[in-house]
């Protein structure tokens, strides 16, 4: 700092120094690149992210590579991917609106089993999960979500 005796043009061109040294780091700094969200596609009540999809095909891309399956052209893949994704929140609604529910208990069993058949502890899933960029909250909504539909799909075979 200058004190304050200084001339007033010595602390005007220390601010404008100072100015310049932010703006020329803010530009330097590369900013994180940010990819926006939209929606895709909305059933019922229900909406489907461009997110969403796009981590399923990426899940199904490491899955086929470790396999070594192929895969069909990406524009199928993103359409055959979306359609999926419109099925089960169609059958997602339909199981909320009919009144099937999965408990706390259920779900907490579900996940033990997940570890368990990965042969890893609850904690060394939730640490894989994290390394995967998976949200553990994220984890369980969406297994949540299959065993609602596991419990529909019974269900319409036993009607038959």
């Amino acid at each position: 700092m200058l004190p304050k005796s200084s001339p007033p043009c010595a602390r005007g061109l220390l601010l404008v120094l100072l100015c310049s040294l932010f703006v020329a780091n803010a530009i330097a700094q590369p900013s994180p690149v940010r990819s926006a969200d939209y929606i895709v596609a909305i059933v019922d009540r229900e909406l489907v992210t461009n997110a969403e999809v796009q981590q399923r095909l990426a899940a199904l891309r490491r899955e086929a590579a470790q396999s070594g399956q192929a895969l069909p052209p990406d524009d199928e893949l993103r359409r055959r991917m979306l359609d999926t994704l419109i099925d089960e929140r169609a059958q997602l609604s339909a199981a909320r609106e009919s009144g099937v529910r999965i408990d706390e208990a259920e779900l907490d069993r579900t996940v033990g089993n997940v570890a368990a058949q990965n042969r890893i502890t609850l904690a060394q899933l939730r640490e894989r999960l994290q390394r995967d960029g998976i949200e553990f909250s994220r984890f369980r909504s969406n297994l949540r979500d299959q065993l609602l539909l596991e419990r529909v799909r019974e269900r319409e075979v036993q009607s038959r």
